[in-house]
């Protein structure tokens, strides 16, 4: 495991990747952030940001 893998699983406990954080918070892999994209609940999470842009 290479140093930067280690750190992400230590800080998140999530031992695949990718690693996805938005705004800090750890949202999950690959599979979870397809299903809040396919929810609607991944344009949710980043609506607050887009707009800041």
């Amino acid at each position: 495991m290479s140093y930067c893998s280690h750190v992400f699983f230590l800080y998140s406990n999530w031992p695949t990747f990718p690693q996805v954080f938005i705004k800090g918070e750890f949202i999950g892999g690959s599979d979870i952030v397809l299903n809040m994209h396919q929810t609607g609940e991944l344009k949710e999470k980043l609506k607050d940001i887009m707009s800041k842009q």
